[in-house]
């Protein structure tokens, strides 16, 4: 399990030989691949920084240890585990039920700032589309909010 102090993260598998980006994940995030981590077999997905950063590490059985020593963080897990929990079915929902257009849009609203932190070629694949059509929706996007900009940076 890594913790971000800083520094931005992403997750990945392959799919038909391709790079499929799952998630990104900066400052103050916890990130950890759940089925590796947790049932402690081999991971079907990377965890790759996409940035300099600094990140915290802890083990599997150091996190085991802690639960045992005390017992009160044992809440800290069901507020974590909620919490990510509600992160994936947010992602669930985000890619199998909104075009192309919206999860652009939804990324511009939630995290304007990642645009100038990852390469077209992640968001592209993160939004499920070829990187030639992110140019497009890009271009859509700053034509429909011309007089309404985000700043992304």
């Amino acid at each position: 399990m890594l913790y971000v102090e800083r520094g931005l993260l992403r997750s990945f598998y392959w799919f038909n030989e391709n790079e499929v980006t799952s998630w990104f994940m900066g400052e103050e995030k916890l990130v950890i691949s759940i089925r590796s981590f947790f049932w402690q077999l081999p991971s079907y997905e990377y965890i790759e920084a996409l940035e300099d950063g600094l990140v915290w590490v802890m083990s599997y059985d150091e996190l085991q240890t802690l639960y045992r020593l005390f017992p009160e963080f044992n809440l800290h897990r069901s507020i974590m585990l909620e919490h990510y929990s509600a992160l994936s079915d947010e992602r669930h929902h985000f890619k199998a039920h909104l075009t192309a257009q919206e999860r652009y849009e939804k990324l511009m609203t939630a995290d304007p700032a990642l645009l100038n932190r990852v390469q077209d070629k992640y968001l592209a694949s993160y939004l499920g589309v070829h990187p030639s059509s992110l140019s497009r929706i890009k271009g859509q996007f700053e034509r429909n909010n011309k007089g309404n900009r985000i700043n992304a940076a």
